[in-house]
């Protein structure tokens, strides 16, 4: 008998439904949260599928009087996009001066200073903040929490104007967060089968490990494509499943499931961890809103013995901004 897995043949169904409600997407595609059957009726914030599994096991033991052991054990994985690894060095000579002109358009002084300063040698690059995060995961007293970094290892295109993944700065930057933290591959949006296997390819070449996890880059996931195209790379970990905007479990769950995929009748190896938070969801709110947004959700997980999954961009930490990103990090991770 061919194996089913629940949970993804819902989203596959949902997925398809979709396609044919191209008004209900954003800008970049993406089904919006606010239009979940989830946030709608307000349990967007609940894992409904472990509340439910565990109101079940509680009938039957009291039916039956016997005792359920579920495994579960809470974990938590703090997931950080890289999909420009610097903002000024490294890129290519258009993308500079495209900069240029726009801060000159905006008369933006302060970015100007930086831009220029960055260029002499005089400052670090804003987004050169790898060994401050490291720094933090390596401090965490918390043996349940993880870290993961993705890497963008696309063709510089237009629509991923990124650095070069041949730049020998950006190589050692990966093996050395390697050497403290999982890594993995930021896909491309609308990447194919074949872009996929490409970029694992470099990500193994130069890391010399088999790539492990992976996610698409602004969580732009079209199921099942986006799976049926990792499907290939064998056993991965995908950590797409999440809404960017609001914080919740778009899979109803937060713990990990295969992708099934009905049109073939299989299960995929790919690995879905669905992601609770986002931080993009959290970035223009006082800190002391995301406190409260990442106490509660933690309190969910942890009822039920589930697993926190948090996703920030690399670019949340520029040094030319002033958000509390570090600080929700080390919340985060205990610290």
């Amino acid at each position: 008998m061919v194996p089913f897995d629940l949970f993804s043949a819902v989203f596959y169904l949902l997925s398809r439904y979709e396609e044919y409600l191209p008004q209900m997407k954003d800008e970049l595609g993406r089904f919006k949260a606010q239009d979940s059957v989830a946030y709608q009726n307000d349990f967007l914030k609940l894992p409904i599928i472990e509340l439910w599994v565990f109101k079940f096991k509680t009938v039957l033991e009291e039916k039956f009087d016997f005792t359920i052991d579920l495994a579960n054990e809470y974990k938590q994985v703090t997931v950080i996009d890289t999909p420009i690894y610097f903002k000024y060095r490294s890129r290519s000579w258009i993308t500079k001066w495209e900069m240029f002109i726009s801060y000159v358009k905006k008369f933006s002084i302060y970015k100007l200073i930086w831009f220029f300063s960055v260029l002499l040698r005089f400052k670090k690059d804003p987004f050169d903040n790898l060994d401050d995060l490291l720094k933090i995961f390596t401090s965490t007293n918390q043996t349940e929490s993880k870290s993961l970094f993705l890497f963008n290892l696309g063709n510089i295109t237009r629509d991923n104007p990124g650095v070069s993944y041949r730049n020998h700065t950006y190589k050692i930057a990966i093996k050395h967060a390697a050497d403290y933290s999982d890594i993995g591959v930021l896909g491309r949006i609308n990447s194919s089968e074949e872009q996929a296997i490409l970029q694992a390819t470099r990500f193994e070449k130069n890391t010399h490990r088999i790539l492990k996890f992976v996610r698409v880059n602004k969580s732009k996931l079209e199921v099942p494509h986006f799976y049926r195209n990792i499907s290939g790379l064998g056993k991965v970990n995908d950590y797409s499943m999440c809404f960017e905007n609001v914080v919740g479990f778009r899979a109803g769950t937060s713990l990990p499931f295969y992708f099934y995929d009905l049109d073939y009748e299989i299960q995929t190896p790919v690995l879905v961890h669905p992601v609770a938070i986002h931080y993009s969801s959290l970035v223009d709110k006082m800190l002391a809103s995301q406190r409260i947004a990442l106490k509660q959700i933690v309190h969910q997980i942890k009822a039920v013995n589930g697993h926190l999954n948090v996703v920030m961009n690399y670019d949340h930490f520029d040094r030319e901004l002033g958000n509390h990103s570090y600080t929700f990090l080390k919340d985060i991770n205990g610290i």
